[in-house]
Order: C-alpha cells, then sequence, then structure tokens
C-alpha cells in the first residue's frame, strides 16, 4: 500500500502521531532498524499495540499524506494568487513600505528587549559581585580579629561614631535654570536638577562588562586582559602635591555654578584584572564644547569629588545620538593598556619618559536616556598629533612617540602595535591598537594591514638603536 520512504525521520513522526502510547525513541530505532520500510515500521509496531490494526494504521498514514499534500498546494496557490494581486495592484509600493515599516519596528522591539535582558542580567551579575565582596570582607574581619582582637577596627566604632561628620549646606535651586543638555534631543526640565550635593561617593563597586566591550567574545579572553597579564604590575609612583596650573587662552574654562552640579556614576576601569569599579560623584558640565571634531565634540567638566586643583576635565560625546555606548568603553580600555605599555617603555631608562593620561566614563544619572560619556584630565599646552592609525607622520616628526610605537610592537612580541599617539609634550591621550589578527580594540583597528603602514613611513632613529630593538629603516 505504501512505498519505502526515503527519510526515515518523516517515518517516525508519522508514526508518533498514530501511536501516542510509545516512547518516540522506541520508533526512531524501529524505523532506522528497518531502513524506512514503512510495512516493517507499522507491523512492529502493531505487534508492540495488539489493539491496533497494520491495515488501518497504513490506511491512516496515507490519508494524512494526501490530506497534507493538499493543503501544501491550496497555501502555494494563494500565495501566488497574492503576489499577483500585489503586482497589479496600484498601492503595491505602499503595502511595500508598510511591511518595511513594521519589519523595522519589530527589530527596534527586539533590539530593545535584548537591551533591557542585558541590564537585568548586568545588575544581577553587580549584585551577585557586591554579595560576594561583603562575605569576603566579613570573613577577613573575622580572621583580624581572631588574630589581634585588641586593635580591630570594631572596637573604635563607638569613637568614630562620636565624632560630628562635616556637612557642607546645599546651595539654593536658582529658579528658572533647569540646565543645559549637551544634545538637543536631551532638552528637559527633568534631565539635569540645580542642585549641588555634597555627600561622600558610595564605596567602590567592582562589575564587569557583559558580553565583551572590545572583548575577544563569549569564552574568549579578553584582549587588553592577555596583553596586560604579560606585564608585571608595578608599583604606583608617589604622587606630587597639585600645583597651580595657567589656563591657556585658547581653552577658556566658564566659571563655575555649584547650581548646575549635576549626579553621574564614574567607571574606572583596571586593566590587570580585567574590572571595572563604580563610584558616584557630583560634576558639572559646561553645556556648549569647547572644541569639535569629525565624531565628537569636547566640553569642560569640574569634578567635585577630586581637590581642589585637580577637578578639571574634559568630556567627549558622539555627535550621533544613536552610537553605540560601548565604543567608549573600547577606548578606555585601549588607553589603559597604552599606560602600561608606557610603562615598560619607561623602564628602559628613555631619554624622555612618556604616560598616557587615565580616561574613564561617566554615565549622566539625571538626563534622559543616561548617556555615557568619555572623561580625562584636562592637558595643558600645545595639543599636537605625531600620528595615526594609517602611517601619517606629524611635520615635527619626533623621536620619541614614534619609537614607543615600535617598542609596543617588539615588547608584544609582533601581537599589537599602539600608534595614532597624540597629545601635549610626552602626556599621550586617545591612541589606537592594531592586533595582528585585526581582532578587539574598536573599528580603527586596521590589523596587519595597518602595522604595515606603520612600518612603511617609520624610520628608526637613535632611541630604537638605545632600546635596541630590531631596525627596519634608518632615519637620515
Amino acid at each position: 500500500m505504501v512505498d519505502t520512504l526515503d527519510d526515515g525521520t518523516i517515518v517516525a513522526d508519522e508514526l508518533a502521531e498514530i501511536f501516542q502510547e510509545m516512547d518516540f525513541a522506541v520508533i526512531r530505532d524501529i524505523v532506522e532498524n528497518t531502513n524506512g520500510d514503512i510495512k516493517q515500521c507499522v507491523r512492529f509496531c502493531c505487534d508492540m499495540n495488539p489493539e491496533m490494526n497494520e491495515f488501518d494504521v497504513c490506511a491512516a498514514i496515507v490519508a494524512k499524506r494526501r490530506e497534507d499534500d493538499e493543503k501544501k498546494k491550496e497555501e502555494e496557490k494563494r500565495r501566488k494568487k497574492e503576489v499577483e494581486k500585489q503586482r497589479q495592484s496600484p498601492d503595491a509600493e505602499r503595502l511595500q513600505d508598510r511591511q518595511e515599516r513594521e519589519r523595522r519596528m519589530k527589530e527596534a522591539a527586539e533590539r530593545a528587549a535584548a537591551e533591557e535582558e542585558r541590564e537585568r542580567r548586568m545588575k544581577l551579575a553587580m549584585k551577585e559581585q557586591e554579595r560576594k565582596r561583603r562575605e569576603e570582607q566579613r570573613l577577613q574581619e573575622k580572621q583580624r580579629e581572631a588574630k589581634d582582637p585588641v586593635h580591630h577596627p570594631r572596637l573604635f566604632q563607638h569613637q568614630a561614631a562620636a565624632q560630628p561628620r562635616r556637612q557642607v549646606p546645599r546651595q539654593p535651586v536658582a529658579p528658572g535654570n533647569p540646565g543645559i543638555p549637551l544634545h538637543p534631543h536631551m532638552a528637559s526640565p527633568q534631565h539635569r536638577g540645580g542642585r549641588y550635593n555634597s555627600t561622600p561617593p558610595q564605596a567602590a563597586q567592582i562589575i564587569r562588562p557583559p558580553g565583551g566591550y572590545g572583548h575577544g567574545g563569549r569564552g574568549n579572553p579578553h584582549p587588553v586582559a592577555v596583553a596586560a597579564s604579560r606585564v608585571p604590575v608595578q608599583s604606583p609612583a608617589p604622587r606630587a602635591p597639585a600645583q597651580p596650573k595657567t589656563r591657556p587662552a585658547d581653552y577658556p574654562r566658564p566659571p563655575l555654578d555649584r547650581n548646575d552640579a549635576e549626579k553621574v556614576k564614574k567607571y574606572l576601569y583596571d586593566v590587570h584584572n580585567d574590572c571595572y569599579s563604580q563610584v558616584e560623584a557630583m560634576v558639572i558640565i559646561d553645556p556648549k564644547p569647547f572644541q569639535e571634531g569629525t565624531m565628537r565634540a569636547a566640553f569642560h567638566m569640574t569634578d567635585l569629588s577630586h581637590p581642589e586643583g585637580e577637578q578639571h576635565f574634559v568630556c567627549k560625546m558622539s555627535k550621533d545620538p544613536k552610537e553605540d555606548s560601548t565604543q567608549y568603553f573600547v577606548d578606555v580600555e585601549m588607553q589603559a593598556l597604552a599606560r602600561v605599555f608606557a610603562g615598560e617603555y619607561n623602564n628602559r631608562s628613555p631619554p624622555k619618559p612618556i604616560d598616557f593620561i587615565e580616561a574613564s566614563l561617566v554615565k549622566c544619572l539625571e538626563r534622559r536616556n543616561q548617556p555615557i560619556l568619555a572623561v580625562e584630565p584636562f592637558i595643558y599646552g600645545k595639543y599636537v598629533k605625531h600620528s595615526n592609525n594609517y602611517g601619517f607622520v606629524s611635520e615635527e616628526d619626533r623621536n620619541t612617540p614614534h619609537t614607543f610605537s615600535h617598542f609596543s610592537y617588539f615588547f608584544s612580541k609582533g601581537d599589537l602595535l599602539i600608534c595614532d599617539i597624540q597629545g601635549v609634550e610626552d602626556k599621550y591621550t586617545d591612541p589606537q591598537i592594531h592586533s595582528r589578527d585585526g581582532t578587539g580594540f574598536g573599528k580603527g583597528n586596521m590589523g596587519q594591514e595597518g602595522i604595515q603602514r606603520f612600518f612603511q613611513t617609520h624610520h628608526c632613529n637613535s632611541i630604537c638603536r638605545y632600546l635596541k630593538l630590531p631596525l627596519c629603516q634608518p632615519k637620515q
């Protein structure tokens, strides 16, 4: 009645619909042992189910297949009619536009749901890490108390409680001064409250970016952490006291108005542990940029959590409000890794030591959508771009910036090359890293092509020879 079928899976599915009380795995084994022969399959199944008749089962399978074939033919005819109707209809283009809009709305909803799920998982991970941190802290306190109960901090809590906490009075809110956001699409009175909160920030919390901001992907090591793991952790140098700085005339700093202070969350990156710590602070951001580039605008920012003389910062924001904020995390991680390489470069006693300023991120908690901005200390002096990520060399052609790029390639054993060196004197910022395999480090990573372009224009100098780097093209 029924011929042998080519695909045993279809036979197994059909038999499973009829013999519902049998295990599907048993039916599949029967189909595989009989090579999909429908008669033998039905015979074995009927032997295991005496109440079923072999002829009735075969007839039911044949009827089901004919019914499915008829449904497929009807569906195909209906689809062809709809296509033909759309071709002949004068509103076919309008219908297509509507379908495209519906598709985009569906994709936007899916992206929003995915972003919400990512935020939820991130919050859960932060809570779990905070819980573990507290447990470890309690365990360490118990261990210290067991070793030396006389000098344990708990014995001096009554003294700390007896000392009054220093309070700074709140500044009055200026009427009709809601603050000016950085982008027009953020203009709303509730974005920036006109207040100044002097409450000390919360304790630092350790978090990790989900999935990988510039990472190697799920299950793969972070390229920044891999590179930093090869570098020993250096003890921080003693910090010199803050000196008064003269502000250049090119970048006038606006007067401070504490009524414009807003609450932000700062993200600080630890390159050796591959994690971010977050802490809340109050800052004042100038509503007008003092400098603009092709992609971003720079604004003066005053961080009130720093001591006087160290509060002047620069925050950078993309001109495109739809830009993915993960690019900011990639830039901060690249600059932190470049700072590690700069420390290794300085350990070899070059003629002029270098440094990359510490970059961080802030999240504006009182603005719509809570935008993320890139932040770094303001550098006073003449800003010079020495190179880019595609072989450019400035007219000054200084030896130190290009030697450092050469050194980064030599020190990483050909895995990385730090380029796009720019800054004031030998304090650099905003570098770009090329990797051998071209993965990680943002859109500016041009991989092996970028590395080759650097060495095509680089001429080894006296510092390259002093550091005993492999020479490529001697400088005339």
